[in-house]
């Protein structure tokens, strides 16, 4: 009671945010349709999507990044209710033509309080950060060297916590990675899990 207490806190003091130029008019997307608080896996991502998360306010929902999401998990059988899906940036960044963007330096920073907060409380045994954007947000909490590109699908090491970098979900993504390619780097993800699990 006292863990679900906690997030409760947290979510609404993160409604009463206005650190971010531009987003006051923003709502933060966190909240119980981001999983299980007690879970052993959290997937990071960057923001809610204007199309997907934001409107939905579920994580990796409603757009083609959250079809993609959903069908990677079914690939390799898991459910929203094992799982805790965050994001490093809880509002949806856009840009003048009301689009999204990727989060600026500041707009992670001013949010990475908010992420310790969330890693602290779920701590998982494993983090499986989604697109390059996600990863990078970590290094405002303590800093790493690790680049998706290098390291995709590798079990890292980082602030004590198990880490797994992915690429994202986005259609724009797979030109650098195939979905096939995608799928096999969530294999991994499931076995890493599994066999920390059982530990």
């Amino acid at each position: 009671m006292p863990k679900k207490n906690d997030f409760q806190n947290l979510i609404k003091k993160i409604k009463t945010c206005n650190k971010c130029p531009g987003m006051e008019d923003k709502t933060a997307v966190l909240g119980e349709k981001n999983g299980d608080i007690n879970s052993d896996l959290l997937f990071l991502g960057e923001a809610p999507g204007r199309l997907g998360c934001d409107r939905t306010r579920i994580p990796f929902h409603g757009d083609q990044s959250g079809d993609n999401f959903e069908e990677l998990m079914e690939s390799i059988k898991i459910s929203r209710d094992e799982i805790f899906i965050t994001n490093c940036v809880l509002c949806n960044p856009v840009n003048q033509k009301n689009n999204n963007r990727t989060p600026n330096k500041n707009e992670m920073r001013n949010c990475s309080h908010f992420l310790e907060k969330q890693l602290n409380l779920v701590d998982p045994k494993l983090i499986a950060t989604i697109g390059a954007t996600a990863l990078k947000s970590l290094k405002y909490i303590k800093n790493h060297n690790y680049q998706l590109k290098n390291n995709c699908g590798e079990l890292l090491e980082w602030d004590g916590y198990k880490l797994i970098p992915l690429y994202h979900t986005s259609p724009r993504a797979r030109i650098h990675r195939s979905k096939e390619k995608q799928k096999e780097d969530w294999k991994k993800l499931k076995s890493t899990s599994e066999k920390l699990d059982a530990l």
